[in-house]
């Protein structure tokens, strides 16, 4: 039975913080996750630092999945070099401030479309 899960995470701020939210978020479609919403990267100043960084991007990702999947999206985080930490945690529902991404993937298609064509 899939369950609602919230990724949240700490990139480097020398990483393109869009190019990290794609890679996590095709790394969930691959584990056959579904995306319900994505909080905007932002940058901001650490409590304390990580890996000898003070300023990094944090993002939020709500997914639902099996719990097997997010073993392995656990697993598979801890590969990546752009991102210095990361929570996985089950929720109940999603934040009300969270928009949906299917919408913005729609927009982010079209606007990929249109500049294809040009």
């Amino acid at each position: 039975m899939k369950k609602l899960y919230d990724l949240t995470y700490w990139a480097r701020i020398y990483s393109d913080p869009k190019e990290v939210e794609n890679k996590v978020l095709e790394l969930i479609k691959n584990l056959e996750g579904e995306i319900v919403g994505v909080s905007e990267a932002q940058k901001k100043e650490m409590a304390y630092p990580i890996e000898k960084e003070t300023h990094g991007y944090l993002s939020s990702i709500f997914f639902y999945a099996e719990p097997q999947t997010a073993e392995k999206l656990n697993f598979e985080l801890k590969r990546f070099n752009e991102i210095l930490r990361f929570l996985i945690v089950k929720r109940k529902t999603v934040p009300k401030t969270i928009s949906s991404l299917k919408n913005s993937l729609e927009l982010k298609k079209e606007v990929s479309l249109e500049n294809e064509s040009k």
